[in-house]
């Protein structure tokens, strides 16, 4: 799988709700995210599942304590759709009660 960190800082404490998000279609099999750089071997047991929806799959942060006043690394572990050559050009959305949803464009090539 491909390992992409995202370092999220809030700007301010977050109440519920948090989550990233990305199109089901950018996605080959499970999506798994940690808040620690996970060995590939390991992803798919230790890493948390996120949850498949029809169009997205989203992953529940609500465990993640996002405090306001430091980031917090979010590692994303995926298989790109195995039909996708060329940029990934998937959309990673950050969201969380109260708070404006964030989107990110990882600048990622598949071959």
């Amino acid at each position: 799988p491909v390992a992409l960190n995202f370092s999220v800082q809030t700007t301010g404490p977050t109440v519920g709700g948090e989550h990233v998000r990305v199109a089901r279609s950018k996605v080959q099999d499970k999506l798994y995210w940690s808040t620690s750089r996970l060995n590939t071997m390991d992803v798919a047991t230790a890493g948390h599942v996120c949850e498949e929806m029809l169009y997205e799959v989203v992953c529940d942060l609500s465990t993640v304590p996002f405090y306001g006043n430091s980031s917090v690394n979010i590692w994303l572990y995926l298989t790109p759709t195995e039909t996708t050559v060329g940029p990934l050009d998937a959309t990673f959305t950050f969201g969380a009660n109260a708070f404006a949803d964030f989107d990110v464009v990882p600048d990622l090539t598949v071959m």
